[in-house]
C-alpha cells in the first residue's frame, strides 16, 4: 500500500508503462508503490516544491513587518 496519498503517476499507469499487463501479476505491486512515493519524494525534493497539493500547518514568528515569505509555495487557498 502506498504510503503517500498521491503519486503524479497511479500505480495501473507505471504497470502499463512496464508492460506488466497481466491482471494476477500484482507480486510486485507493494515495491511498484514504494519506488512511485520514493520518486515523487525525490523530485519534490529536488524541486523544492510540492507536485501533489498538500495540506501543511507553518507557524512563523511575526517581526512586525507587513512581508511573509512562505517556507512552501504554491500557495492554495
Amino acid at each position: 500500500m502506498s504510503i503517500l496519498d498521491a503519486t503524479p503517476v497511479t500505480l495501473a499507469e507505471m504497470r502499463a508503462f512496464l508492460n506488466i499487463t497481466e491482471a494476477g501479476d500484482t507480486g510486485q505491486d507493494s515495491i511498484l508503490e514504494n519506488l512511485l512515493d520514493d520518486l515523487t519524494v525525490a523530485i519534490e525534493d529536488y524541486l523544492g516544491v510540492a507536485i501533489i497539493n498538500k495540506a501543511y500547518t507553518d507557524y512563523y514568528d511575526g517581526d512586525g513587518s507587513i512581508t511573509l515569505l512562505a517556507k512552501r509555495y504554491p500557495i492554495v487557498s
